[in-house]
């Protein structure tokens, strides 16, 4: 199974593999309770999941301000495309004689 694989799969399964091992010594060491102060609220929470939450939420918000990027920049180029980029550009024509 492992001999089917490209390059690009091998590197995809070993990084999550390593990111699994990582997050699991993580969650190990971080496995005290913490208090967390929300407007008026109090609230325990273990140390790893609080990690987990703001490491999923900092993805969460990079990936949407990427889009949001990409949206932008296509809107850009839309805008600044003439409409006439479909017509063949007025190229004097060469002739033989």
């Amino acid at each position: 199974m492992w001999k089917n694989r490209n390059l690009r799969q091998k590197l995809m399964v070993s990084t999550l593999l390593i990111v699994t091992v990582l997050a699991t010594i993580l969650v190990m060491q971080n496995w005290k309770s913490s208090r967390i102060n929300i407007f008026f609220w109090q609230v325990e929470v273990v140390l790893s999941i609080q990690l987990l939450f703001t490491l999923i939420l900092g993805f969460g918000l990079g990936w949407l301000s990427h889009i949001y990027l990409i949206y932008r920049e296509k809107r850009f180029i839309d805008k600044k495309q003439p409409e006439s980029m479909n017509n063949k550009p007025n190229l004097p024509e060469w002739s033989d004689s």
